[in-house]
């Protein structure tokens, strides 16, 4: 564990977000915060990594690393992007993040090609058909796996993009994730309580615990 996160720490591409001695422990912050990049032993204590990975409800680019090599052919039967036998070499991980780093280019450049943004609207590719969408006519935006679904006060859009992706490039000024399936428009907050923000329109959308400090 130590070598792997002086190997992070050294890589100006990456960003050591927490480090979990198992699963379960680590169960709620990924959730919550959906890192694009997980590395992970297969034998964990409570429950091992090629399960956890299944149970995953985001597609994370999962790295196993692992002492046993008989652990290669179930880690990519479970959707592993890679697996690294011990003890891990600078060489060895830098092939990782490097095939990393182009994977996620090209999975960014998919995304790009269904929405992309003009001033203050958004493009939103829908199927075959193109809309335009004015930014202050969203209301949210909600995460449904490897779609997103923005809505406005006339309709829902079903667009092949993160939710991730969306919220990156939407000014923060005007927009904010509040839960690891929703953002929303600040100026359409009706009113916060501890566990949920409540819209204009009556919708009510939980807030992720490690979102609340966001909302101030």
């Amino acid at each position: 564990m130590d070598l792997l996160v002086h190997f992070v720490h050294n890589d100006p591409s990456l960003q050591l977000l927490h480090t979990f001695e198992n699963a379960l422990e680590a169960s709620s912050f990924i959730r919550e915060q959906q890192p694009p990049l997980l590395f992970m032993d297969i034998d964990l204590p409570v429950m091992n990594g090629l399960d956890f990975l299944k149970i995953l409800d985001y597609d994370a680019v999962c790295v196993f690393v692992t002492a046993h090599s008989d652990f290669a052919i179930k880690s990519y039967e479970a959707h592993a992007f890679d697996f690294i036998l011990k003890p891990v070499t600078d060489r060895r991980f830098k092939e990782t993040v490097l095939r990393v780093a182009e994977y996620l280019d090209v999975k960014a450049r998919a995304e790009l090609y269904n929405t992309s943004f003009e001033g203050k609207s958004i493009l939103l590719k829908e199927g075959s058909t193109t809309h335009r969408v004015e930014l202050h006519d969203i209301i949210y935006i909600e995460a449904l796996k490897d779609y997103s679904k923005v809505v406005t006060a006339a309709r829902k859009y079903i667009v092949l993009s993160k939710l991730r992706h969306l919220i990156d490039r939407l000014p923060s000024e005007d927009f904010i994730r509040i839960h690891r399936s929703f953002a929303l428009a600040r100026n359409k907050i009706k009113r916060i309580t501890r566990d949920e923000v409540t819209l204009n329109n009556g919708r009510t959308l939980p807030i992720g615990k490690t979102y609340k400090g966001a909302l101030g």
